[in-house]
C-alpha cells in the first residue's frame, strides 16, 4: 500500500502547437520587461522622488499586494467565463493598454502621490496579466511537456532580462534618463503581449459537475486540505520572502552599499537572469533523472550562497559572484515551480487554485517589500542588513523542501 496521492487527469494530451510556443514566447517577453523594470529600475525612479526607504518599501509593495486581489479573483473568473477570444486571454487583452499608459506616465510625474496613482495601475493589472498567464502552461501543455516549455518560456525572459540590465541600463542610461526604459515597456505591452495575445487559441474545459459549489471554505480547502498543495503553499510564502529581499532591494544595495552606479548595476547584474539559459537543460535533465524536491531544495542551497557572499561583498563587482549563484537558483526554482503544483491540480481548477497559491507568494512579497523597508530605515539606511534575514529564512525554506515529494517521478521510476 501507497499514502502517495492519485494525481488528477492533465487538462489535454495533445502535444503543445508551435503557433502556441510562439505566442507563449512573445508574451512572456513583454512579461520579462515589465516585471524588469518594476524589480530593478522602478526602486530608483521612486528614490528620485522620496528616498525614504520605508516609502519606497510601501510604494513597491503594491505590486504583490494586489496580487492577494487580482491574481485569486482572475484565477477563479477565468475558470468559470468563456468569451469570443478565450477566458485567460481576456484580461490579458484588456489590462496591457492601462499597464503602457501608466508605464508612460510613471517618468513623467514629480510628485509622490502622482507617483503612488501611476504604479497602483501599473502594478494592479501587471498582476492581472500575471494571474491570467500563469494557468496557460496547465491549460494548453500537457504534463510531460511542462518543464520543457517552461524552460524555453524562462530562457526569452532570460534573454530579455539579460538585455534590459546590460544594454537598458548598462548601456542606455549612460545617454538617456529613465524615460527611454518606460516607452519601451509601454509600446511592448501592446506589440509582445495584447497582440499576441488573440492567438493563444483556448478552448473550453469540461466542469466536473459533481464537484461542491465554490464557498469560501470550499476555496481554502482545495488548497489546504491537499497535503502536497499545503506544503508547496508554506514553501512559497516562505520563498518568496526569502527572494523578495534580495531582488526588490538589490539595486539600492549596489548602489547604497556597494557604491555602484545604476549603470554598474546593469552591467553586472544582467548575469542573474542570464542563467535562465540553464532552463531549458535543466527543465529535461530533471525531468528524467531529478526529482523536482530534490531540485527545489538544490535551488535554495544556491541562493543563500549568495546571500553569504554579498554579506561580504564590498566593491561593485563582487555582483557577479551573486549574481551568478542567485540566477542559477532561481532560474532552477523557476523551471520546476509552476509545473509542480499543477501536477495536482483538477484540470476544471487551474485558474482557482493557481491563484489561490498565489495568495501564499503575493503575502510573501508583500510582507518582504513593506518590512524590508523598515529594517533598512531601522539599520541606519545600511541595505546589507537585509541578507542576514534573507539567509535565515533561506535555511528554513530549504528544510521545507524535504516535507514534499515529486510523486510522478515516483511513479515513472517504478512503472505504476
Amino acid at each position: 500500500m501507497t499514502n502517495d496521492p492519485i494525481l488528477p487527469q492533465p487538462a489535454q494530451r495533445e502535444s503543445v502547437t508551435i503557433r502556441t510556443l510562439v505566442v507563449f514566447m512573445l508574451m512572456w517577453m513583454g512579461v520579462a520587461i515589465n516585471v524588469g523594470l518594476s524589480a530593478n529600475l522602478l526602486p530608483k525612479t521612486i528614490e528620485r522622488v522620496n528616498d525614504d526607504p520605508r516609502i519606497i518599501g510601501l510604494i513597491l509593495a503594491l505590486n504583490p499586494l494586489f496580487g492577494f486581489i487580482a491574481q485569486p479573483l482572475v484565477g477563479i473568473l477565468s475558470d468559470r467565463i468563456w468569451t469570443p477570444i478565450g477566458r485567460r486571454a481576456f484580461f490579458i487583452i484588456t489590462s496591457s493598454p492601462i499597464i503602457s499608459i501608466a508605464l508612460w506616465f510613471i517618468p513623467e510625474v514629480a510628485l509622490l502621490w502622482q507617483l503612488f496613482i501611476a504604479v497602483l495601475f501599473f502594478e494592479f493589472f501587471m498582476d492581472v496579466v500575471i494571474g491570467s498567464d500563469h494557468p496557460l502552461i496547465a491549460d494548453l501543455v500537457p504534463p510531460k511537456q511542462r518543464l520543457f516549455v517552461n524552460g524555453m518560456i524562462i530562457t526569452i525572459m532570460t534573454l530579455t532580462s539579460a538585455v534590459l540590465l546590460r544594454f537598458g541600463m548598462g548601456h542606455l542610461l549612460k545617454h538617456y534618463d529613465h524615460q527611454v526604459l518606460y516607452r519601451i515597456g509601454a509600446v511592448a505591452q501592446i506589440v509582445l503581449i495584447m497582440i499576441p495575445a488573440f492567438f493563444l487559441q483556448e478552448k473550453p474545459v469540461e466542469k466536473d459537475l459533481s464537484r461542491p459549489k465554490l464557498t469560501l471554505k470550499r476555496y481554502v480547502m482545495d488548497v489546504w486540505g491537499h497535503r502536497e498543495l499545503r506544503r508547496l503553499s508554506i514553501i512559497f510564502l516562505i520563498g518568496a520572502i526569502f527572494d523578495t529581499l534580495i531582488k526588490t532591494y538589490m539595486v539600492l544595495f549596489a548602489t547604497r552599499s556597494l557604491g555602484a552606479t545604476t549603470s554598474e548595476f546593469g552591467n553586472y547584474w544582467y548575469l542573474m537572469p542570464l542563467m535562465g539559459l540553464f532552463a531549458i537543460p535543466g527543465g529535461i535533465s530533471i525531468e528524467k533523472w531529478i526529482p523536482k524536491d530534490k531540485a527545489l531544495l538544490l535551488a535554495f542551497l544556491l541562493e543563500i550562497c549568495a546571500c553569504v557572499f554579498a554579506i561580504f561583498g564590498d566593491e561593485p563587482s563582487d555582483l557577479i559572484l551573486v549574481a551568478l549563484l542567485f540566477g542559477l537558483g532561481f532560474t532552477i526554482k523557476g523551471v520546476i515551480v509552476k509545473p509542480f503544483f499543477t501536477e495536482f491540480i483538477p484540470k476544471d481548477l487551474i485558474g482557482q487554485v493557481s491563484g489561490a497559491m498565489n495568495l501564499f507568494h503575493a503575502a510573501g512579497k508583500t510582507l518582504a517589500t513593506f518590512g524590508g523597508g523598515y529594517l533598512v530605515f531601522f539599520a541606519n539606511n545600511d541595505y546589507r542588513v537585509l541578507f542576514y534575514y534573507a539567509l535565515a529564512i533561506g535555511i528554513g525554506a530549504a528544510l521545507l523542501c524535504l516535507r514534499v515529494t515529486d510523486h510522478r517521478f515516483k511513479q515513472r521510476k517504478t512503472g505504476s
